[in-house]
């Protein structure tokens, strides 16, 4: 995998692989402390970009137990991260933001708490999907990142419903031009 903004391999960005999978001292702390005071969670959405979440390039998209909400946010608090409030169009219910800042590279790592799956167009959340438990219970270990993520056959069905809940009818005019949406 490729860092495009330092033009370098994800290897070379971090020496943190192997057992301790891949990401910034602060994303790995944080994963160890879940799984060490058994909080359930896995990343749930585009699983392919995962270990640029542990790094810091993208956002990480994680599902806690709602029951473990407490402790997920001492844990993030007490490991320096920074609950904030993003602006109206883009916060939505049962999610919480927090920002965190690698000690040694200085990187940022935005984190996506989510307690609820609550799904639809970018600022127009309106779906809410009861399958926490599903996802929580069919969670696998993602290697070489070395976090819990959905199983493939989960995430599947996820990207299908989160597909069909974004199609427009100006979606269905550019099929008949010829040009797909997927």
């Amino acid at each position: 995998m490729h860092d495009p903004r330092q033009d370098r391999p994800l290897a070379a960005v971090t020496e943190q692989q192997g057992k301790e999978g891949v990401g910034l001292g602060v994303a790995r702390r944080v994963l160890n402390l879940f799984d060490r005071e058994g909080i359930a969670y896995c990343h749930w959405k585009s699983n392919q970009h995962l270990a640029e979440g542990l790094l810091g390039i993208t956002d990480l998209d994680v599902l806690f137990d709602r029951s473990a909400a407490q402790k997920v946010a001492r844990i993030l608090s007490d490991e320096g991260y920074k609950r904030f409030q993003p602006t109206a169009p883009r916060m939505y219910p049962g999610m919480e933001d927090y920002l965190g800042v690698d000690e040694q590279t200085g990187k940022l790592i935005h984190v996506h708490a989510h307690y609820q799956l609550t799904l639809g167009e970018k600022n127009a959340k309106g779906f809410r999907l009861p399958w926490e438990n599903l996802f929580l219970a069919t969670r696998h270990m993602q290697l070489p990142e070395g976090m819990y993520a959905t199983h493939p056959d989960v995430e599947m069905l996820i990207l299908m419903v989160r597909l069909a809940l974004k199609v427009r009818v100006r979606d269905r005019f550019l099929w008949l031009a010829g040009r797909s949406y997927m």
